[in-house]
C-alpha cells in the first residue's frame, strides 16, 4: 500500500471534477480531496542557541540559589561553641559579604533570563510573521490517493482535474 499527496496549483479553492488514473498492476483504493496544510517553521539555529543559552542561564541561577541556602544552612548551625564571640562579628561580615556577593550574580542572571525569554519570543514572533507573510502560505488543496499494488513494482499515477474558482491571493 501506497500512500501519495500531491499538492495542486496554488490559490484552488475548489475542484470541479478531477479524475485519477493508475497505470500499471495497481488498484487505486482511496481519493481525498484536502485543504492543504500551511507551513510552520518550528526552529531556527538562532532560535536553538537561544534555548541552549536559556538553559544555561537557569542552570547558573539554580547554582546560585542553592550557594544561598548553603550560606543560610551554614549561617543558622553556627553556635558558641563552634565560633568564638570576638570571631563571630568577623565570620558574620564574611558571610554577609558572600551572600551579597551571590544576590549580585542572582539578580544579574534572573535578568538574563528574562532578556533571553524576551528574545525568544522575539524570535517566534519573527517566525509567525515570516510564515504569514509568505505569499505560498495558502497551498489550497491536495490530493490524497491511496495505491495497492500485488508486489514492489514501478507504477504511473495521472491526476486530472478542473478548477473554476482560482485565487491568486
Amino acid at each position: 500500500m501506497c500512500h501519495l499527496h500531491v499538492l495542486l496549483a496554488l490559490g484552488i479553492e475548489q475542484l470541479d471534477h478531477y479524475r485519477v488514473e493508475g497505470r500499471g498492476a495497481c488498484t487505486i483504493h482511496e481519493v481525498a480531496i484536502l485543504q492543504a496544510p500551511v507551513p510552520t517553521v518550528k526552529s531556527t539555529p538562532k532560535l536553538k542557541d537561544l534555548r541552549k543559552e536559556k538553559i544555561c542561564v537557569q542552570k547558573a541561577l539554580n547554582r546560585k540559589i542553592e550557594a544561598i541556602e548553603a550560606i543560610d544552612s551554614f549561617y543558622n548551625s553556627l553556635t558558641i561553641d563552634q565560633v568564638d564571640t570576638i570571631e563571630l562579628v568577623k565570620t558574620t561580615s564574611q558571610l554577609e559579604s558572600v551572600h551579597a556577593e551571590v544576590d549580585e550574580k542572582l539578580l544579574y542572571l534572573e535578568e538574563e533570563l528574562e532578556v533571553l525569554q524576551q528574545k525568544i519570543q522575539a524570535e517566534h514572533q519573527r517566525l509567525d510573521d515570516e510564515v504569514k507573510g509568505n505569499k505560498h502560505r495558502r497551498l489550497g488543496l491536495c490530493a490524497s490517493i491511496t495505491i495497492v499494488t500485488e508486489k514492489n513494482i514501478d507504477v504511473e499515477v495521472v491526476l486530472v482535474y478542473g478548477a473554476m474558482l482560482y485565487n491568486t491571493m
